[in-house]
């Protein structure tokens, strides 16, 4: 089931940002030029795709290191 959730986020990231070619799960956000509005663009696709809204207080841009934590974030949500 990670895989699949990692394969629709990366896809919804390559969306919001276009620049990016190859993305890897350890990938931090900051290093895929992701910043904290690119980050809200990325939750609404997130939420409109797993079907699951995000904690307010979990919409802190800091508090996903990395794409592996993104995927346990939604992988949680999600069960």
């Amino acid at each position: 089931m990670l895989e699949v959730i990692e394969s629709k986020l990366v896809s919804i990231i390559k969306q919001n940002v276009s620049f990016i070619n190859d993305i890897d799960p350890a990938n931090k956000l900051q290093d895929l030029g992701i910043n904290s509005i690119t980050f809200i663009k990325i939750v609404v696709a997130i939420e409109a795709e797993f079907g699951f809204e995000f904690n307010d207080d979990e919409l802190n841009y800091d508090k996903f290191n990395s794409l592996s934590d993104v995927v346990k974030y939604i992988d949680e949500r999600t069960h």
